[in-house]
């Protein structure tokens, strides 16, 4: 008789044990069951830094909360491409899934000097994958990690631009200033790397601005430096903001 309510305590105690457990495990990961790994979902960040050394961070995510900004603001600062004490010549275009990059079709030369050289390019027009697309502040629902996930990770890679290269040629020409300026105009079929326009850092209202910079920058104006803030009231340094911008040479 001891024997039976032994064993019938002890089974009390394991349906016990599972009610309790099964809410918190389908808490784990944020609002919504686990991976279908069963493991907890994280975010494999790939990134190159200025001395194109290639890195790797996982980051442990919580579905439809914010990547906290802190692990990012660590990533683009290990990746050192923006302005600080050196100058840097690259803009970060977004964050980009492997089959995004395989659909593109596009591959930087390996003769290319920049960090780029060797790597996959995103398709022109495109800013990022779904919920991929800013630099800070993205948030990964359930739905979107089962979409994406492989083995309980999504693996972004972070693309980045040169200041002005908004054909994504690997150089700066007037052809850039061009298509720049098609794209403000709205004309169609204008495909263009668009963070990589940004070149005075105040878009989106900026960006008329932004192509008579590069043009400038192309045509040898002193004191330009593309991905700098800058406007053109306070250019050069001794010029009243009442001036209007120096005439632009036309192309030739």
């Amino acid at each position: 008789m001891r024997e039976k309510i032994r064993r019938g305590t002890a089974l009390l105690l394991a349906c016990c044990m599972v009610l309790t457990l099964a809410p918190l495990l389908a808490m784990a990961g944020g609002g919504g069951a686990l991976p279908a790994g069963g493991g907890t979902p994280t975010v494999t960040f790939r990134f190159r830094d200025y001395n194109r050394v290639d890195h790797e961070e996982v980051v442990p995510i919580t579905f439809d909360v914010p990547i906290p900004a802190t692990v990012l603001d660590d990533i683009m600062d290990r990746a050192g491409l923006d302005y600080g004490e050196d100058t840097q010549v690259y803009a970060f275009w977004g964050w980009f899934t492997d089959q995004e990059l395989e659909d593109s079709g596009r591959v930087r030369a390996t003769t290319s000097t920049s960090i780029n050289a060797g790597q996959r390019r995103p398709t022109l027009t495109t800013c990022g994958s779904p919920g991929f697309c800013t630099r800070y502040g993205f948030t990964i629902s359930e739905a979107l990690f089962d979409e994406y996930e492989q083995d309980d990770t999504i693996t972004l890679y972070a693309v980045w631009s040169i200041w002005g290269d908004v054909d994504d040629d690997d150089k700066i020409t007037f052809d850039d200033w061009l298509y720049l300026a098609q794209w403000v105009a709205l004309t169609p079929n204008t495909h263009i790397a668009l963070p990589a326009g940004n070149v005075s850092r105040r878009s989106p209202h900026g960006l008329l601005d932004d192509a008579s910079i590069i043009q400038a920058y192309v045509a040898l104006f002193p004191g330009i430096t593309l991905g700098r803030p800058f406007c053109w009231s306070t250019w050069p340094a001794d010029l009243s903001p009442s001036e209007p911008p120096p005439d632009i040479p036309p192309i030739s």
